[in-house]
């Protein structure tokens, strides 16, 4: 079969010899495919797109072929639920209760704990009501064990659920818990109960099994006198720290104590205190010996527990011969136990993983591994611990500790993952401990409720078992009667015959569906695949199917829908002669193109020749395509509006418009079977073509030449044909006249903005380009002053004349608040002006601003004479500043510093000791010391406070922005020393280290450290102190993305609301101190004294080992930490964070109670890191709750 492009080809080559109203019935045969013979059945490996009458590759191979009975149910074989009969019950995982389940089977393994359990009655038990009360419980622990065990024994299935048994303890399914406490704490309650029992035999069996006794020797090294001191054990805890192999730790267990020092022996025989030497000897060994390896320690360093991941040797026959020889027992009989049981646990971490059993069959002789509900019998009759060590390998193939497995000798065992040994004393040499009990305990011995419970149990399971496997076979029945009725069905689509009105058109992705789900298929609709005359769209054919009217009917039939497309009526003669059409204009238009594209390559400049818009001409051909569109779009519009009226047959429509492939888009760009209106020879009015080459208000020719290209009169010709509507213009008709005469008056006003633009630079170049600014020094008489804002304005105006209006208005109102006084201190200072709102000009450059543009207030501040007192300048502010106001304003911006949201602040990693970061990390600010007798004053709370306001403005030509510079003075020297005169009645020789913090308007913060030495001298009568100031100052550079920047020497829990109060916490900076006062009046004095202009950097420097971090002020200092563990891989209490010298230690307090703010610097001081990085998510996630183990549970409660 052709491919389906070669069939849509063949479908339409007939239009190029046949006109539209020419077209027969035979024509639009073709144009359906519907003149193609069927494709046989599982001839076509996939389906024929092009050919509506192939079946083949649309899901039916499936039905057609032998179907797996698996297809018709989703039910395993419930067999497998079954015990195995040469394998033991498992138990369910409830959570985390892996460490419970492992006991429980270690526990059934030992037959005499399982016989004293069988044999245990308590008349606190309750028997159940009748034999088949399956909501029974038992009411006791031991009632409880009995029934688990028995269960374990007797039960059919594959595992057991111990859910009763877990929540009668009062468990935490889902906490995992310390597996050697949960064995010594159940071992200490089953014992207690055990012996409340009236069966002798049954009183001493935890006593008798597990019970052995090691003494304390303690020898005096004055008299030589030893003291014992004796003990039961039911396990020996050994530390396996250091250690290689079982017999180490043994060692490490007995070995010599010295008592010396503060832990000296008080001797019963000398009668004081003496140095000692203290052992432990092994008096008994008991017939099972429980050897807990101490695996999951405490780490003192971070507070955690963590897992010890070496490896220990361990053979499986041990001999304790000689760990009793000085016990006083018989040498010659050797003491030798056999490993009986190896528990283990998978993971790196002490806070999760994973426990299973390893465990000898008494009885077979056999290893067998039990994981929860799975239990594995080892081939052979040789423990295999290899596999569980290649798990544990694989998950800490990133650990730092990659220690190797050691190479064993032959009855040794070696394992990193092993917490517990179960040792069984040998009795003779082929004969171990209990090997009498060698038969399976008796289930006469169980009570006759725990009996008739477990048959049961059986009986039930067996009862599930049978119904699953009904409900399989009944499925299978209908799976089989379901294939059956789709394959008689799919076979009777088959075409049969040649006759039209014998079939009728389906939709493909409808038939697949159906074949793919017959229950999930929807309603058939074929509402999607109608033109606008309600019948087949030709060009929807490659998603139909041809079909047999017969095998339809029965889908109908059964899914509904509709409408139904029948024959011969379906076919739509209309369309096929519209697309004739389309595609026939298609053809015109490429022969067109060729011929207009070889007459252009020559030059045409006659006056016949016709302006076309260079854009039209490029794209005539998609403007005509777009107009072809029409149709389409009319044909999209009738189908949406038929669908709505007749509601639609079902679902499935959109999505097959959907889904439209390629194979459409050939078809749609042939013109496919769109319908246009009645009228399709007649075109709508076109309005794209040559609209380019009008001016847009008067829709005349456009004065610019370079929109517009000439052409000749036959290729005009041409291109009118396609759109007889557009607009035409020869060559000599005339322009705009209104355009021309506008562009004139254009070029005007940018000729006027330009002469202003250079007016305005010649008169004021130190204003344009922020040099010579005013400040203390330079300042004369008076200076006036202007919000930074206009200057900012005026300064873009003048740069780009051309797209920005002259600035003719300066609107200082904004600097005032509602009193009539100053918003803002009057201070000269360089390093000050970059935290103000306002600019400072010279009276010159007031007097041309002044006479250039309109002014609403006028602002001055004057110089007056040197005071005699202290021989400063005095600067008086018309309007005075309003105290109120101006305060307000700073506690409002400084509150505003610390809310803040997505902001970012940076965290420096610092790899060496604090002491060492002032040379290292240039942090300076560790130890904030302030200047003694400092005066907390208005002006000084300006000068100190944080300048990083969160008003984004332009500070390209503000002093202290971008690039502040120093004003060129003779009196400024490279040290930038000052000398300020201060009169003390006390002659004294101090000297003072002050550190500051600056900070900018873009988030830069600058640390300035001030040495002040007093030099105390005597003249006359009065005595006068010579303050010499030299500032050293160290910058570091942060950038905020939303608001500011801040840097307190100490955290603060909030902003005092008195005056004196704010302005002593803003006032830290002794180089920029400023003593003022506000009397009643016209004016504000404020006395000036040194001007410290510094270089700040807008942008953020990172350095090595530090990373940006996103946070909100409302986010707590534990939510911070977490964000710098995933950056830094340092865990929250493995991290010291210092911000402005204060450690940070309350994990509860917001950023914004931490007076941390956007842009600012945190140092991080990482403690010794945790044993493996993987540990430290498993630590966190523990470290949400306390660890309270088994507090609460009936383990400790009884």
């Amino acid at each position: 079969m052709p491919s389906k492009q070669q069939l849509d080809k063949e479908a339409w080559g007939w239009i190029e010899t046949t006109e539209p109203d020419q077209v027969t019935l035979e024509h639009v045969k073709y144009a359906y495919h519907i003149n193609l013979e069927p494709c046989k059945l599982g001839s076509c490996k996939r389906n024929c797109r092009g050919n509506p009458f192939c079946l083949n590759g649309i899901g039916e191979r499936v039905w057609l072929g032998q179907i797996d009975e698996r297809k018709w149910h989703d039910i395993e074989d419930p067999n497998n639920e079954r015990r195995h009969p040469d394998s033991f019950v498992g138990l369910k995982n409830l959570g985390a209760t892996c460490y419970v389940n492992t006991f429980l089977q270690l526990w059934f393994h030992n037959q005499q704990v399982r016989k004293a359990v069988y044999q245990w009655r308590s008349r606190e038990e309750q028997p159940p009501n009748s034999p088949t009360d399956s909501d029974w419980t038992p009411s006791t622990i031991c009632g409880h064990l009995q029934l688990i065990f028995a269960l374990l024994q007797f039960s059919k299935q594959r595992y057991i659920d111990p859910s009763n048994f877990i929540k009668h303890l009062g468990l935490n399914t889902a906490q995992q818990q310390d597996a050697q406490e949960f064995s010594k704490l159940f071992l200490s309650l089953l014992e207690e109960t055990l012996m409340q029992s009236d069966n002798p035999n049954i009183k001493n069996v935890i006593e008798e099994q597990f019970s052995g006794e090691y003494a304390y020797i303690t020898c005096c090294s004055q008299c030589v006198g030893k003291s014992k001191t004796p003990s039961k054990f039911y396990e020996l805890d050994l530390n396996i720290r250091g250690s290689k192999t079982l017999h180490d730790c043994l060692a490490e267990f007995l070995h010599e104590e010295k008592l010396e020092g503060d832990n000296k022996y008080m001797c019963s025989h000398c009668k004081t205190k003496q140095n000692a030497i203290r052992t432990i000897q092994l008096q008994k060994l008991p017939p099972v010996l429980n050897l807990q390896l101490l695996r999951f320690v405490f780490d003192k360093q971070n507070g955690q527990k963590k897992k010890l991941n070496n490896y220990i040797q361990f053979p499986e026959v041990l001999d304790m011969t000689e760990y009793l020889k000085d016990s006083g027992a018989d040498g010659s009989k050797p003491v030798v136990y056999d490993l009986s049981a190896v528990l283990i646990h998978r993971g790196i971490s002490a806070y999760s993983g994973h426990y299973i059993a390893h465990i000898k069959d008494r009885t077979s002789q056999a290893w067998y591994k039990f994981n929860d509900e799975e239990t594995e019998r080892m081939q052979g009759r040789n423990l295999h611990l290899g596999n569980e060590e290649e798990v544990h390998i694989q998950e800490s193939s990133s650990s730092t500790n990659k220690s190797k497995a050691p190479r064993l000798t032959k009855g040794y065992h070696s394992s990193r993952n092993a917490y517990m040994l179960v040792y069984i004393k040998r009795l003779s040499e082929d004969k171990t401990a209990n090997s009498s009990e060698s038969e399976k305990v008796s289930e006469e011995l169980l009570p006759k409720h725990v009996r008739d419970y477990v048959l049961m149990d059986n009986k039930r399971f067996e009862n599930w078992i049978q119904e699953l496997l009904n409900m399989r076979d009944q499925s299978v029945e209908i799976g089989r009667e379901r294939q059956e009725e789709i394959k008689y069905v799919y076979y009777s689509l088959v075409p049969k015959g040649n006759v039209l009105n014998m079939f009728e058109w389906l939709s493909l992705d409808w038939l697949s569906r159906w074949l793919t789900d017959p229950i999930k298929a929807p309603s058939i609709n074929n509402q999607s695949f109608l033109c606008c005359h309600s019948r087949v769209n030709p060009n929807k054919v490659s998603k139909l199917k041809f079909v047999s009217s017969e095998g339809a009917a029965a889908l109908f039939a059964k899914f509904m829908g509709g409408p139904r497309l029948l024959g011969e009526e379906s076919l739509c003669m209309v369309c096929v002669q519209k697309q004739c059409h389309v595609m026939r204009m298609k053809q015109k238009m490429e022969k067109d193109m060729k011929y207009i594209t070889n007459i252009m390559k020559y030059n045409h400049d006659t006056a016949e020749c016709y302006w076309v818009g260079k854009s039209s001409f490029r794209r005539w051909r998609k403007l005509m395509a777009e107009k072809l569109e029409e149709v389409k779009r009319y044909n999209t519009a009738a189908t949406a509006a038929t669908e709505n009226n007749d509601g639609g047959g079902g679902g499935g429509g959109d999505e097959e418009d959907d889904n439209d492939d390629d194979d459409e888009d050939d078809n749609s760009s042939k013109g496919g079977g769109d319908c246009p209106s009645d009228n399709s020879n007649k075109w709508s009015e076109e309005t794209g073509f040559n609209n380019d080459l009008l001016c847009i208000p008067h829709r005349a020719l456009n004065p610019e030449v370079n929109c517009r290209r000439l052409v000749p009169r036959d290729v005009w010709e041409i291109l009118r044909s396609y759109f007889p509507k557009c607009p035409e213009f020869q060559r000599d008709v005339a322009v705009c006249a209104k355009c021309v005469l506008q562009s004139q008056v254009e070029q005007q006003n940018i000729d006027q903005k330009k002469e202003w633009a250079l007016q305005q630079k010649a008169a004021l170049p130190d204003l344009y380009h922020d040099r010579n600014r005013p400040n203390v020094r330079n300042i004369k008489s008076h200076v006036h002053v202007v919000g930074v804002n206009f200057v900012e304005e005026w300064r873009r105006a003048v740069k780009d004349p051309i797209r920005r209006s002259p600035v003719i208005t300066v609107r200082n109102s904004a600097l005032i608040c509602v009193h009539g006084g100053m918003l803002y201190e009057p201070d000269l200072n360089a390093v000050a002006l970059a935290s103000q709102c306002i600019t400072y000009l010279w009276p010159e450059e007031w007097t041309f601003i002044e006479a250039s543009c309109t002014v609403d207030i006028e602002i001055t501040v004057h110089k007056e004479p040197a005071q005699p007192d202290d021989g400063q300048p005095v600067f008086v502010c018309k309007p005075a500043v309003c105290q109120d106001c101006f305060l307000s304003r700073l506690q409002q911006e400084e509150q505003q510093r610390f809310e803040y949201t997505g902001a970012k602040i940076y965290v420096r990693k610092v790899l060496k000791d604090w002491q060492q970061l002032k040379t290292t990390m240039g942090y300076t600010n560790l130890c904030t010391t302030t200047t003694p007798n400092a005066t907390p004053t208005v002006a000084a709370a300006l000068a100190a406070r944080s300048v990083d306001d969160s008003d984004p403005k332009d500070l390209d030509f503000q002093a202290g922005g971008k690039r502040l510079k120093v004003a060129p003075s003779t009196d400024v020297t490279t040290t930038s020393t000052n000398t300020a005169i201060i009169t003390n009645s006390t002659a004294s020789n101090t000297s003072a280290t002050t550190t500051n913090n600056i900070v900018n308007s873009m988030g830069t913060t600058t640390t300035t450290t001030t040495t002040t030495t007093t030099t105390n001298t005597t003249a006359n009568t009065s005595t006068t102190n010579t303050t010499t100031a030299t500032a050293a100052t160290v910058i570091t550079t942060t950038t905020s993305s939303t608001t500011t920047t801040s840097s307190t020497s100490v955290p603060d829990a909030s902003l005092s609301s008195s005056s004196s109060s704010l302005s002593s916490s803003l006032s830290s900076s002794a180089s920029l101190s400023l003593s003022s006062s506000l009397p009643a009046g016209d004016g504000a004095k404020v006395t000036a004294s040194v001007d410290n202009s510094v270089r700040r950097s807008h942008r953020h420097r990172r350095m090595r080992g530090e990373k940006e971090v996103v946070v909100s002020s409302t986010d707590t200092l534990r939510d911070l930490k977490l964000q710098i563990m995933k950056l830094f891989s340092v865990p929250p209490f493995d991290q010291n964070l210092h911000f402005n010298g204060t450690c940070l230690l309350d994990e509860t307090a917001t950023l914004g109670q931490l007076r941390i703010s956007p842009g600012c610097l945190i140092f991080l001081k990482a403690d010794e890191p945790s044993e493996d990085p993987m540990v430290v998510e498993e630590i966190l996630t523990t470290s949400n709750y306390g660890e309270e183990g088994f507090k609460g549970t009936g383990l400790l409660s009884g």
